[in-house]
């Protein structure tokens, strides 16, 4: 069972991207599906975290929260939407995991002093020709603003790779991170997107639509794959549980070219092959070591 929740948290994380594409695609705003995602995992991971203890934030304390919850909470979450609005969703499924990992792997050798495994040294050169591949002509095309969604794509990586680093650090359990990083994101960005955002835009778009988002990036991907993945590391171990992080790009390019209709050319799916055997080669041997 830990096996099948493990994949089906990738094939979720993979969807993630298809899912904020699909919304963009339906008129919503980058701000309005940040805004339903943490209305949706506040609502849910409040009670949880009030039973850790609002006061202390379970012992993390409000600067060490606020500092996770800027990393990889609301701002995190505005950035990869804002991409999307101007890169495919495959783009954003293939990059930002792989430049998490290769960032992940590279701030924690940096700063925590943690050996990089000999895959990692073939695996991370391979995953970034991988990614090159995949981006292809529109990253130096100045006339489109796919870089542009690239780039934001490899800022997230970046933050999404220093939170990876000041978990480890402050030893913050990987449940209690989540509840902090949604509960203070919906603390911080619904007002502000109340104020200054344009909640009368949602009235324009189906409320399915708003629906959907809400449901699945903050209950399912916040949520339930959160979950699978971390009873997967409790169950079969963190060295087998991580081989299913190299998926979500594969899951992601599978869903985004079967529900988006978007298409690859054959050297951008050599690049994604690519990314996925660097990953699995950089993750495992890291893992390892």
């Amino acid at each position: 069972m830990a096996f099948a929740g493990a994949l089906f948290a990738a094939v979720i994380f993979g969807g993630n991207f298809v899912v904020g594409r699909h919304g963009v695609n339906a008129g919503l705003e980058p701000a309005d599906i940040v805004a339903a995602r943490y209305a949706m995992a506040g609502a849910i991971f409040a009670p949880m975290l009030l039973r850790h203890g609002i006061r202390e934030l379970g012992g993390v304390g409000w600067g060490r929260g606020a500092v996770l919850a800027a990393l990889i909470g609301a701002p995190y979450a505005y950035c990869l939407m804002l991409g999307l609005q101007m890169a495919p969703a495959v783009h954003g499924v293939v990059l930002h995991p792989g430049l998490t990992t290769v960032f992940g792997v590279l701030f924690s050798w940096i700063s925590l002093g943690e050996r990089l495994g000999r895959g990692a040294i073939v695996g991370i050169p391979t995953a970034f020709v991988g990614l090159i591949l995949l981006a292809g002509k529109d990253f130096w095309n100045g006339g489109s603003l796919v870089w542009v969604g690239d780039l934001l794509f490899a800022v997230a990586a970046i933050w999404y790779g220093l939170f990876s680093v000041l978990m480890r650090r402050w030893q913050v359990p990987s449940a209690l991170s989540v509840e902090i990083i949604c509960v203070l994101s919906a603390i911080m960005w619904l007002p502000a997107y109340a104020v200054f955002g344009r909640p009368q835009h949602l009235l324009d778009v189906p409320l399915k639509e708003v629906a959907y988002q809400a449901l699945y990036q903050g209950a399912l991907a916040n949520g339930l794959a959160v979950f699978l993945f971390a009873h997967a590391i409790n169950t079969i171990g963190p060295s087998r549980t991580v081989i299913f992080a190299s998926l979500v790009p594969l899951f992601g390019t599978l869903l985004a070219v079967a529900l988006l209709g978007e298409e690859l050319t054959a050297l951008q799916g050599i690049g994604i092959a690519g990314v996925c055997v660097g990953l699995l080669m950089t993750i495992m041997t890291s893992h390892a070591t």
